[in-house]
């Protein structure tokens, strides 16, 4: 609770004071120093970045569409590679604050890889989604713990190719 007060105080509250304090001052025929302009400049920049943080929120409609997407390319095109201890394509999707993005595996050729991509291409028209953005990977790299467990290791993967569907 004390954190979302004190983001409404250096967010919103604290800038649009700022702002006003400088516009009544301004009309009543003061000009404003240096000090006070690096005042009203940083308050628009802070309420700019608080627009923009949440300019791309990740809704439920966005998972959703990356659920169907993924779903939709997964029966048109025949994937060679199956997901590690799973049976089903190694094909996955996430949505991201200004795109949706689908990590494909095992797909090396780049005649192969624009297929896919016609496809993602045709699914975004379909769905008017956000823009897709499409990266090939060689392939999926686990580890195990200590405990037998399993875990994908995503930062040891090495990507081949990264497409912009827009």
């Amino acid at each position: 609770m004390a954190q979302v007060l004190l983001v409404f105080l250096v967010y919103i509250l604290g800038p649009v004071l700022i702002l006003v304090w400088a516009v009544k001052r301004y009309r009543s025929g003061v000009k404003p120093d240096f000090i006070e302009v690096v005042a009203v400049v940083l308050a628009v920049a802070l309420i700019s970045l608080l627009i923009f943080s949440y300019s791309s929120s990740i809704t439920d409609k966005d998972r959703e569409e990356m659920q169907q997407i993924v779903g939709t390319l997964v029966e048109r095109y025949p994937f060679p590679v199956k997901e590690r201890f799973q049976d089903r394509a190694a094909v996955f999707g996430e949505a991201d604050g200004r795109n949706l993005v689908i990590k494909v595996y095992g797909v090396i050729g780049t005649i192969e890889q624009e297929k896919v991509v016609a496809i993602v291409q045709k699914l975004r028209r379909q769905w008017d989604s956000k823009p897709i953005v499409v990266k090939f990977f060689q392939e999926e790299i686990w580890e195990q713990g200590p405990d037998g467990s399993r875990v994908p290791a995503r930062h040891k993967e090495h990507l081949i190719h990264k497409y912009h569907a827009e």
